[in-house]
């Protein structure tokens, strides 16, 4: 597809980055008029998460593709879930701690009890991804490393959405025992999320 390079025009923060090659759907051909890219660097600046077509999917809301990349003089793709919907909410899309990167994803089911919006973690240091559990509401939420393994919720008040009940506010998590995948399957990271929740909920 030969695609306008104006449609790709972002600060890419000094990433040299060919979106060209990122699989994507039609730009500028609706449902995707208003698109736009946003690249965020972690604070050491080791790795960059490119949230790419980022389309409002309803009202306020929007979603974007992610493509993520390590070592910023020759920048490599680590992991581009393809086809895969991920919340954008600005600065507060992205977490990174260490060789670690936490992201929402979007999983809408008809089936309301396999729905939810849950943290992506991946771990780029053992190359493999993982599900930590929420609802819709963790777009409300921030995380807090606790020590190597261990993290914590903390409902961000600054959101502006006083009608959310924080109730996994300081909420602790460790990552042992928490169900891992290869990267190489981030392809299938809605059917295996659907998967474990279907786990969870007793089916």
């Amino acid at each position: 597809m030969n695609v306008p390079k104006k449609l790709f025009e972002f600060d890419n923060k000094g990433w040299d980055i060919n979106c060209q090659q990122l699989p994507t759907p039609e730009r500028g051909v609706y449902p995707y008029h208003y698109i736009r890219d946003k690249l965020v660097e972690s604070e050491d600046k080791k790795y960059a998460c490119l949230f790419y077509t980022i389309t409002e999917y309803r009202m306020g809301a929007e979603s974007g593709l992610i493509a993520i990349y390590q070592n910023k003089d020759a920048p490599i793709l680590k992991v581009n879930p393809k086809d895969q919907w991920f919340d954008y909410s600005g600065s507060n899309s992205v977490v990174f701690f260490d060789d670690m990167l936490f992201v929402r994803k979007l999983a809408y089911n008809l089936d309301e009890q396999l729905s939810g919006t849950p943290f992506v973690i991946f771990d780029f240091r053992k190359n493999i991804f993982g599900f930590i559990d929420f609802d819709w509401s963790s777009i409300y939420y921030s995380l807090i490393k606790v020590s190597e393994n261990t993290f914590k919720f903390f409902y961000d008040k600054q959101s502006g959405n006083n009608k959310v009940i924080p109730s996994r506010h300081n909420e602790v998590f460790k990552l042992e025992g928490m169900k891992f995948y290869p990267m190489d399957q981030s392809n299938d990271l809605l059917k295996l999320y659907f998967e474990e929740k279907n786990n969870l909920v007793g089916f």
